[in-house]
């Protein structure tokens, strides 16, 4: 397990063992018949537990800053996730969260399934909502109306930044026909969810089959993000990722197979975007028309330390860049492309025909070394070194599974952990101020070159997740409330 995922769970853990110990436990079906029911009657810190069973209702947290879980939270048992369903019988969205819960609500180990909503059938998140998504199953969800519908699987809209984290979102739709967008997920309006190792697959949309983002910037990390597909009328954009307006961090995921049925971008598809784009595999998508695995459209896009391989389109396999500053350094590109550091070989991975997107190296038992292994920027290294992640010695490795280690820095990265401000210390007034930038107020006025080529407002990461969004602020607040017991920064760029 990569250590960015262990600390997830075991924040999850104690933040959840300390709402057991202090609050009540309300049993589904023994103390109330519904789940609904129990969430009614709980409090702040309560957590509603529910037995094995299927429940046919559709669930509103209400602004309860609850533990809503399976017997998975109690036992780590992950065939609890399949056998206690929540199922919206078509009708509605299944799950909702519009009341302001905070980081300290957390939904777990259910299958969310049979929403039908114009947003966000299975999840809805709205309003500054920014709960804990956890271990679920969400599928055979569906978003539509006559303008198309958003977020077939999950919906984060209006300031809303959930942490989605360890779910697989799969066969969700968000109605392909009428230009419906995000068949996983869609954000939008300065909602900045973490979306972080997830499996979205097989989802569908108008555009943006697996993530939606328009006027959004979440980050994107660790995700699987396979066999997505876009099919609107005429033109369908974006298979595995569609951004609009939206500055994202998209970091360590492997996108593939994603396809635009009479569109553009199979893999990601960028218009007026600004996104940070680091150690990603995209490999194996395919767009009818332009950018098999990039569409990049009026952008300023950085790649470094990625792979780009055996995509397919009529016009530019690989990546179709116009009217856009495309920078491109220390990447696997198949054909080329010109910038510091990039090669065109092969990548050898171990078993790309059976999703295996790994590097191949002899240290592993593997017949060949990739030219990939130790080949991403020099002052970039990978945070570890075995057979899963990271190979040879700590310079970073290209693509999904290399980077994310302690980097060496420029001179001048001095700051202080949370003071977005930069009045010399952290409290709440740094909270206000990220809530007024995210509002398009006046950005940070201090920001570090962490990486050369990836600079940013290094001292607004509270949460170790080397970008600065939305999940920062709710991060914030639980660290204010005593929820969280400390911020961490960046592994990247920690204060001098």
């Amino acid at each position: 397990m990569n250590r960015k995922k262990y600390l997830t769970l075991l924040l999850i853990t104690v933040i959840t063992a300390g709402r057991i110990s202090l609050a009540a436990i309300i049993n589904i079906p023994a103390d109330y018949p519904s789940v609904q029911q129990g969430i009614d009657s709980s409090a702040d810190g309560d957590t509603v537990l529910a037995q094995p069973d299927t429940y046919f209702e559709h669930i509103n947290f209400n602004g309860r800053d609850i533990t809503l879980a399976s017997l998975f939270l109690t036992t780590g048992d992950t065939s609890y996730i399949s056998s206690t369903v929540i199922d919206g019988e078509n009708t509605g969205t299944v799950v909702t969260f519009s009341s302001g819960e905070s980081a300290s609500a957390l939904l777990t180990g259910f299958t969310i399934q049979y929403g039908r909503a114009d947003t966000g059938a299975g999840i809805h998140c709205n309003y500054g909502a920014s709960p804990v998504i956890s271990h679920n199953l969400i599928r055979f969800n569906m978003a539509e109306d006559s303008s198309g519908g958003a977020g077939g699987g999950i919906y984060c809209g209006n300031g809303s930044n959930p942490w989605i984290t360890n779910n697989v979102i799969t066969e969700n739709e968000s109605s392909i026909w009428f230009g419906g967008g995000g068949g996983g997920i869609f954000c939008h309006n300065n909602a900045n969810p973490a979306i972080e190792f997830n499996s979205i697959i097989l989802n569908e949309a108008g555009d943006g089959g697996g993530i939606y983002c328009f006027h959004a910037h979440p980050l994107i990390k660790g995700n699987e993000i396979l066999d997505n597909n876009v099919e609107d009328y005429p033109i369908g954009e974006g298979g595995g990722i569609y951004c609009d307006y939206s500055n994202p961090s998209i970091v360590n995921n492997v996108i593939r197979g994603n396809t635009a049925l009479g569109g553009y971008g199979g893999g990601l598809c960028l218009w007026n975007s600004s996104p940070s784009i680091r150690n990603n595999t995209v490999s194996g998508n395919w767009a009818q028309i332009y950018g098999g695995g990039f569409f990049i459209r009026y952008s300023t896009v950085t790649i470094i330390n990625s792979i780009v391989w055996n995509n397919s389109a009529i016009v530019d396999n690989e990546i179709f860049s116009m009217n856009s500053t495309t920078v491109v350094t220390y990447s696997d590109v198949l054909g080329g492309w010109s910038g510091d550091g990039n090669i065109n070989i092969y990548p050898i991975f171990r078993d790309s025909l059976n999703g295996d997107f790994h590097l191949e190296a002899v240290q592993c038992g593997d017949q060949n070394d990739s030219p990939c292994i130790d080949a991403g920027h020099p002052d970039s290294l990978d945070s570890d070194t075995d057979c899963l992640r990271g190979l040879g010695q700590p310079r970073a490795d290209m693509g999904a599974y290399g980077g994310g280690g302690q980097a060496s820095q420029p001179p001048g990265c001095q700051y202080v952990i949370g003071d977005a401000n930069n009045s010399g210390g952290y409290n709440g007034l740094d909270v206000t101020f990220g809530v007024n930038y995210f509002k398009n107020g006046p950005p940070p006025p201090y920001e570090c070159e962490c990486v050369p080529g990836d600079t940013w407002y290094v001292a607004g990461d509270v949460n170790a997740s080397c970008s600065y969004n939305g999940l920062d602020i709710t991060y914030g607040v639980a660290y204010f409330k005593g929820s969280i017991g400390e911020c961490n920064p960046c592994a990247d760029c920690p204060p001098e």
